[in-house]
């Protein structure tokens, strides 16, 4: 299947984010409005474009950060997904 690797490794890191002791604490998405979830996205994304541009102007990469940001924005991704079809049954 295409992008089937690529796929499993996100969904690792995704799951690997969301049970860090500092997001467990946080609301259930479910709970969230969909804008709220656009806004915790659109934060992500912008902390993930921050650690590629550092990368591309230094040519420093921190991997580590890099793939943490990727977690984090499929995290909300999950988030979102998690709540749609919560609403939907």
């Amino acid at each position: 299947m295409r992008y089937e690797k690529e796929c499993k490794e996100i969904g690792e890191l995704a799951l690997k984010q969301l049970n860090l002791e500092k997001n467990k604490i946080k609301e259930r998405f479910e709970d969230l409005s969909y804008s709220k979830i656009f806004s915790l996205l659109r934060e992500e994304v912008s902390e993930l474009r921050d650690e590629l541009a550092e990368y591309q102007i230094n040519k420093v990469s921190n991997k580590k950060r890099i793939l943490e940001e990727l977690g984090d924005c499929v995290a909300v991704l999950v988030g979102m997904y998690a709540a749609v079809q919560d609403e939907l049954e």
